[in-house]
C-alpha cells in the first residue's frame, strides 16, 4: 500500500457504472489498497465477475486484470466513504434518486461532463454531499471486456468542492488519484470549469464529426494566395 494510505484505514470506495473511466479508475484504486466496489449490471457485469476488470493501455500496449467486488444495486444502508459517479449527464435521472437514498455516503463525487450546473445533485443529495470532478483519461471498451484507455497528458483529474475549499476530504481523494497513478488538480471553480470545458468539448466534436463525414478540399483564398 502507499504511504499516504498508510496512516488510516483504506478509503471505502464504490464506483458507480462500469465504463471505460468507472472501470479505469477502479482497477487502478483497487491496485494501491483501497477498498473497492463496482457497481455494474448486465453482460458487463458477468464479464467482470469472470474474468476481472482487464485494461490495455493503448500507448504501450500493456495488459493487465484486475479482480474488484461487484454489485448490481446500491442499497440505502450501504456505507462508503466515497462514491465516485462517472455516468454521462443524460444518465443522472436515474443514478440521483438511488445516491439520495443512500444517506450512509458521505461523499458524493460526480465524474464527468456538466454544462447545467450542480443543481439536480444538489435538490437529490444536499449541498454537503456533493463534489464535482472530471477524469483525466478516455477510451473505449472491446468486446464487452478490454478497456483500452489512454491517460491524457494535457487533461489532469480535476476535483473540487463545491464552495471552492480545499478542504480534508478533498486533500484525501486527491491524494488517493495521485497514488494511484492519476495526475490530479484542485479546482476553487470546479462549476465553471465543468461549463466552459462543456462549451469547448462540444467545439471540439462538432469539427470532429463535420471532417469525418465531410470530404474537405482545400482551395486557396485568392487574396491571401495573391
Amino acid at each position: 500500500m502507499h504511504d499516504d494510505l498508510r496512516a488510516r484505514p483504506p478509503m471505502k470506495i464504490l464506483v458507480y457504472g462500469a465504463g471505460v473511466i468507472g472501470s479505469l479508475y477502479a482497477a487502478r484504486l483497487k491496485q494501491i489498497g483501497a477498498d473497492v466496489t463496482l457497481l455494474s449490471r448486465g453482460k458487463r457485469l458477468e464479464a467482470i465477475r469472470k474474468f476481472g476488470i482487464e485494461l490495455e493501455d493503448v500507448s504501450t500496449g500493456k495488459r493487465s486484470s484486475h479482480q474488484v467486488s461487484t454489485i448490481d444495486a446500491l442499497l440505502p444502508e450501504a456505507p462508503f466513504e466515497l462514491v465516485v459517479v462517472p455516468v454521462r449527464s443524460d444518465q443522472l435521472g436515474g443514478v440521483l434518486p438511488v445516491l439520495g437514498a443512500s444517506r450512509a455516503t458521505p461523499s458524493v463525487l460526480f465524474f464527468g461532463n456538466e454544462a447545467r450546473g450542480p443543481g439536480a445533485q444538489i435538490a437529490a443529495l444536499g449541498r454537503d454531499r456533493v463534489l464535482l470532478g472530471f477524469p483525466g483519461a478516455g477510451g473505449r471498451i472491446d468486446d464487452g471486456r478490454v478497456v483500452k484507455y489512454l491517460l491524457i497528458p494535457q487533461q489532469r483529474t480535476t476535483l473540487g468542492e463545491l464552495d471552492g475549499r480545499k478542504s480534508p476530504r478533498l486533500a484525501r481523494i486527491a491524494g488517493a488519484f495521485r497514488s494511484a497513478g492519476f495526475s490530479v488538480e484542485v479546482s476553487r471553480h470546479m462549476g465553471d470549469w465543468l461549463t466552459t470545458h462543456a462549451a469547448f468539448v462540444t467545439c471540439i466534436a462538432a469539427a470532429v464529426y463535420v471532417s469525418a463525414v465531410t470530404p474537405t478540399v482545400w482551395r486557396p483564398d485568392p487574396i491571401c494566395s495573391a
